[in-house]
């Protein structure tokens, strides 16, 4: 017969090493399961910086971070500081039967009336930059574009493309014939057209799109 001896504390030895292990394989576990809800949230957020991209943007700076429990936070930096300019100006109709509008940043509205013998636009240039010395030399760089053709008239929104930090919107308010063709192209922003007969819109991110006749 053969007989084992135990130690005094063999047990509790072993029983520890066990438990060490246990706890090294949840700890290892937790941490696995951290970097996936990381790398989800992340591949989140990249997927939101590229939709916003491809609206335009507008100059807004988009910072996120994220803490050791995974959790990222999300904060838009908007400029603080403006300068504003308004423009004005009336086009004679001169047998044109189309307006066409093409813009980037801004609310636009449009008003047909059945007794306008003119176009009148009227304009809101904004400049948002972190001082309010920047944003007054760069609102020379906001124009609109007014272009006489043959059949149409057309108005343009110009800004730089390289808005680094900045912010340009254009908000727009024409009053015209309410049988004259109009087309309107905007990157982002809000469109409203009020009794026009004949209208097409391309808004690629409109944040709301509102048609009364």
């Amino acid at each position: 017969m053969t007989l084992f001896q135990l130690r005094p504390g063999s047990l509790n030895a072993s029983y520890q090493n066990v438990y060490q292990h246990n706890n090294e394989n949840l700890k290892e576990r937790g941490f696995i399961m951290k970097a996936k809800t990381f790398i989800q949230l992340f591949a989140g957020v990249i997927l939101i910086l590229m939709f916003l991209t491809a609206c335009g943007g507008g100059g807004i700076e988009t910072n996120f971070s994220a803490n050791n429990e995974g959790i990222i936070k999300i904060q838009n930096s908007e400029p603080e500081f403006f300068a504003k300019e308004t423009f004005n100006r009336e086009l004679q109709l001169a047998g044109h039967i189309k307006i066409r509008l093409e813009a980037f940043h801004g609310d636009i509205e449009i008003e047909g009336r059945d007794d306008a013998g003119s176009i009148i636009v009227t304009a809101q240039k904004w400049v948002w930059s972190d001082s309010l010395e920047d944003a007054k030399i760069h609102l020379n760089d906001l124009d609109i574009l007014v272009t006489d053709q043959i059949d149409e008239v057309l108005i343009q929104t110009v800004q730089p493309e390289d808005r680094q930090d900045r912010k340009y919107i254009v908000d727009y308010h024409i009053i015209l014939p309410s049988n004259l063709e109009t087309e309107v192209t905007l990157t982002n922003g809000d469109i409203s057209i009020l009794d026009i007969q004949n209208s097409l819109m391309k808004s690629e991110c409109p944040l709301k799109t509102e048609i009364l006749i």
